[in-house]
């Protein structure tokens, strides 16, 4: 549905993106009257041409994706100077903030969380690819939490639908460039793999609460994610926490962290590993484990 602006009450301001502002707004009047929503308010005369239009492919990706991991759209209103999209609002910040206040506390996700979490993101991926959908810009920012303990899939600002069945030839580098695949920064023709290469190293990255490529500058962290060389789990969590975890989920990281996308695992090879089979299976323990995490 459309939205007059007036119709919004804004509540306060929640962060500043490349091209505007969000805003957390609830709704005056109609059928969703009392609903608060997050706004994400692009200020269009700053946009260029091709700005604008990831702006609009963002809205045409998110009309076609309605699943419970991912930020629900609800609607958008155009101005004359303003593009403002109405999207679900998210209670319990980001990824990029839980994993630095576990860092900053040096204390690490316990393990129940870590494969509630990939168990969600995986069924959002799988959703999202099986409607020929590409994110491109996955990482810990672009995901959200609610206090009930659901991570939310938002930011497809450059996400692309793809021709064909299976592989997009489409060689225009974008997303972030520490969780961007070895095809993707080395300009060759890329697919759907590049987006579980890029949620094997969020998945690292929680269990680490490290990313595993770093560069002093970005020709030598091209050449480590064109390398694919990484530290084992055990290096950065310690003790019988450092060897379950590296036993359980190195090897799928290893798989999905696969420098030649051919032999990458897919994400419905992902989603039937038998470490996620539980929280695949009981939606209601995957929430609960999450949630306790971030209280």
């Amino acid at each position: 549905w459309m939205e007059d602006p007036q119709d919004l009450d804004e509540i306060r301001h929640l962060g500043r993106g490349a091209f505007g502002d969000v805003v957390l707004a609830r709704l005056r009047g109609g059928p969703s009257a009392g609903l608060l929503c997050a706004v994400k308010r692009v200020r269009r005369g700053e946009l260029t041409a091709k700005e604008e239009s990831s702006q609009l492919a963002e809205i045409r990706a998110l009309q076609t994706l309605h699943h419970p991991y991912i930020l629900r759209y609800y609607g958008s209103v155009q101005a004359e100077e303003s593009l403002s999209l109405l999207m679900e609002y998210a209670d319990a910040g980001d990824l990029q903030q839980l994993v630095k206040r576990r860092s900053d506390a040096a204390r690490h996700l316990e393990s129940a969380a870590l494969f509630a979490m990939l168990a969600q993101l995986s069924q959002a991926m799988a959703h999202v690819h099986g409607r020929k959908v590409m994110h491109r810009d996955l990482k810990p920012s672009n995901i959200l939490l609610t206090s009930g303990g659901l991570l939310k899939l938002g930011d497809f600002g450059v996400a692309k639908v793809w021709a064909g069945s299976t592989v997009c030839d489409q060689m225009t580098c974008v997303g972030s460039p520490t969780y961007m695949a070895p095809e993707v920064v080395g300009g060759q023709p890329y697919g759907a793999a590049c987006d579980v290469w890029s949620l094997g190293v969020v998945l690292y990255e929680l269990c680490a609460l490290k990313r595993p490529f770093e560069g002093r500058s970005l020709g030598e962290l091209v050449l480590r994610i064109s390398a694919g060389e990484h530290a084992p789990l055990s290096a950065h969590v310690h003790g019988a926490e450092g060897a379950l975890l590296e036993a359980s989920l190195g090897p799928l990281i290893g798989c999905m962290l696969e420098v030649d996308p051919e032999k990458r695992v897919s994400v419905r090879e992902v989603l039937s590993h038998s470490s996620l089979e539980l929280f695949v299976s009981s939606p209601r323990t995957c929430a609960a484990c999450i949630a306790a995490v971030l209280k």
